[in-house]
């Protein structure tokens, strides 16, 4: 087996496992004091538990003291700094109807909460729902959503038919394979009930940088222009009509090292 089909097994053996398990369904985070309290569950059906306390708290309708929280699922990994803490909900019963909007993550008005989801695929484009708790809909609440200092979506708890405590985006991880969101608190405070995360689009496949075309083409333009590396490290140029020795580690910005046979 030559270096580069090795190298493209391995390749696609890193990214499929995830962008899969994506496409196939929404992966739900319910963020929350803690699974299971009280014999009640308080994890949405199908949600991964997103616990802010390391034990289950002692009763319903109390607010805990926590300024960060993670967990890892599926090899991802939903990590929060910044929040205030977590409130457990108002009754076992009312927390086992809506689960996923009445236990929750605090973020106190005025202060911003950060987010970083990991483990995705570098450059692969993700949807998210980001979901805000339905609680005291008397006491307005909200979350402002943000990347980069750039807001993108609010939620907040007073719309009895959900529309309101959602928002979503339509996010790129970066090259180390992470989405940040910024969360910023109003109203009396902001209630961060959880978020679902699902592969959009995967990032195009490379060869030594270039996006590959129809399988097995790049195009160098101005290096060497088109190249065929089906049969990588030997690759067929197009300008100069032959064959020519390529290996893709060799290829740098703005040059590489090629062997041209006479």
């Amino acid at each position: 087996m030559s270096r580069i089909s090795l190298f493209i097994i391995l390749a696609i053996a890193g990214i499929g496992f995830l962008p899969q398990r994506l496409t196939a369904q929404e992966v739900l985070f319910d963020a929350q004091a803690y699974h299971p309290i009280a014999g009640s569950g308080t994890t949405a059906p199908g949600a991964i538990a997103w616990n802010a306390l390391d034990t289950p708290p002692p009763a319903f309708n109390a607010f805990y003291l926590v300024d960060s929280s993670s967990v890892t699922s599926g090899g991802i990994t939903a990590s929060i700094t910044g929040i205030l803490g977590t409130w457990t909900g108002n009754t076992a019963f009312i927390v086992s109807q809506r689960p996923l909007e009445n236990d929750y993550f605090v973020v106190a008005s005025g202060a911003t909460a950060t987010m970083t989801i990991s483990g995705l695929v570098p450059g692969a484009e993700y949807y998210l729902v980001y979901y805000h708790g339905r609680a005291e809909p008397g006491q307005y609440r909200q979350l402002a959503f943000a990347e980069d200092g750039q807001v993108f979506g609010r939620a907040d708890n007073q719309s009895a038919g959900g529309s309101g405590n959602v928002t979503y985006s339509f996010s790129f991880a970066d090259e180390a394979g992470q989405i940040t969101i910024e969360m910023t608190g109003s109203g009396a405070e902001g209630d961060f009930a959880g978020f679902s995360i699902e592969l959009r689009t995967p990032p195009p496949a490379t060869w030594a940088g270039y996006t590959i075309v129809d399988g097995s083409l790049i195009d160098t333009t101005p290096l060497m222009g088109w190249l065929n590396i089906a049969s990588a490290p030997w690759l067929y140029s197009y300008s100069l009509n032959k064959w020519i020795y390529g290996d893709e580690s060799t290829f740098g910005e703005g040059g590489a090292w090629l062997y041209v046979p006479n």
